[in-house]
């Protein structure tokens, strides 16, 4: 075994090279990569109001919910990657329940609160034809609302104490999990509330199950329907391809606001939760980054990990309460033995020997940081450089970057002197003095 210290923190990789007789090395590439994040983050209690949440999987939940917690995760989605609450998953046959208390007590023990989600209609209880497949069958009404009800009022009263929060379907305007209405959806959301709140009066309801902000046409008829009445914070989608340079903060800032002024209109603002978001990545090893290696590209490693903290800053400075990252997954190489070549660039935090690319550390980095954080002001510190202040952990934190064009294109940043103990991060979490300009 050879011991590698790490010189700071961050992301490293060991490459391999043959020694030849002629005193020549013959490279043999990238074999493994590592990460250095602070253990505090690990250390840090469960904590309900954190911003910080994912989709780590149920697939190897001693290995995934433990690294959730390590990089600050205090939140796991149940989608996709975790399915305890799914209708189809507890109770697939009438009368048949099935319960996951040792994977939600593992999500508990790791610091993890659980995000529930109402979603996938039993084929037994589905109104869709009996020769529909299975996903038709999971997206459409259910034959009794009541048999609904049931669900919701059994997996909450078990749960109680365990899960406090629930979200309501996932991404209802896409008829690949939904195929009814925004009225039809209102029914399920109303009947949903009303079953979970007499299970458990504390627990907490996020309506709109993550529509996306390209769908607000939907959203105002929902509106109009009456969701706001049956929730107590609404979910969007929003962040895939995570570009946030000044385009997408714009536009972003625009459907969000839009957002906003619908709420109002049709019975008030509730707390917004992003609970998909993300930015797609090449991986960090040679080998499994062949023909995606351009420095700037926007799904560069590199470049990632920066559009990835942008994304979480540009989402906290909006008021988002809380982003889910999508996702957290290690594609094993005996499950996805092609995984890197079908997938070249995709949105996975972990690389296929199962440590972090450089966006889980920038993940992490955020999370260290800006847990507990409160917007205090935008500025303008040049032109095309935009700055987010806020206040965290007893810190003044300013978070900026430059708005130059292409995506390889460098700028310099002068920061006018003021008093105080500054320092200089990085994604990586790695600090140093600022240096004095000489001009």
């Amino acid at each position: 075994s050879i011991e590698i210290p790490p010189p700071r923190r961050g992301i490293f990789k060991v490459r391999l090279a043959l020694l030849l007789p002629s005193g020549g090395r013959l490279p043999q590439g990238d074999i493994v990569s590592f990460s250095v994040i602070p253990r505090r983050l690990y250390e840090r209690p469960a904590l309900e109001g954190s911003p910080f949440g994912g989709h780590p999987h149920w697939e190897l939940p001693e290995f995934h919910y433990a690294l959730a917690r390590k990089i600050g995760m205090r939140w796991a989605r149940d989608h996709d990657a975790i399915q305890y609450t799914w209708w189809d998953v507890v109770q697939p046959r009438k009368g048949l329940w099935r319960w996951f208390d040792k994977g939600i007590g593992l999500l508990r023990e790791n610091n993890l609160h659980l995000l529930g989600e109402f979603l996938a209609v039993p084929r037994w209880a589905s109104s869709a034809p009996p020769s529909s497949d299975r996903r038709t069958a999971r997206a459409s009404m259910p034959k009794s609302i009541e048999d609904f009800a049931k669900y919701v009022y059994e997996v909450v009263r078990h749960y109680r104490g365990r899960i406090r929060h629930y979200e309501v379907w996932n991404e209802p305007h896409y008829l690949g999990f939904f195929r009814g209405t925004p009225e039809d959806y209102v029914r399920l959301l109303k009947t949903a509330y009303r079953a979970a709140k007499s299970a458990d009066p504390n627990c907490v309801i996020v309506g709109g199950g993550g529509i996306s902000l390209e769908a607000l046409d939907w959203a105002e008829r929902a509106f109009k329907a009456g969701l706001l009445r049956f929730c107590d914070a609404f979910s969007f989608h929003y962040g895939y391809g995570g570009k946030p340079v000044e385009d997408y903060v714009l536009k972003f800032e625009r459907r969000l606001a839009r957002l906003r002024e619908l709420m109002r209109r049709h019975g008030g603002e509730k707390p917004l939760w992003n609970t998909e978001a993300a930015v797609y990545t090449t991986s960090f090893l040679d080998p499994l980054r062949e023909g995606f290696t351009e420095p700037d590209a926007h799904y560069h490693f590199r470049e990632a990990a920066y559009k990835l903290a942008r994304m979480l800053v540009v989402n906290l400075a909006n008021g988002v309460q809380k982003v889910f990252y999508y996702d957290v997954v290690w594609p094993r190489p005996e499950r996805f033995p092609n995984w890197s070549k079908r997938n070249p660039v995709n949105t996975r935090m972990l690389e296929e020997h199962g440590g972090l690319k450089p966006i889980g550390v920038a993940y992490a980095t955020l999370a260290d940081l800006f847990e507990g954080a409160r917007l205090l002001a935008k500025v303008e510190l040049a032109p095309a450089v935009r700055a987010y202040l806020f206040e965290a952990q007893g810190m003044l934190i300013a978070a900026y970057w430059g708005n130059f064009g292409r995506e390889d294109k460098k700028g310099q940043i002068l920061l006018p002197a003021t008093k105080g103990n500054w320092a200089l991060g990085d994604v990586m979490n790695n600090w140093r003095s600022p240096s004095p300009s000489k001009g």
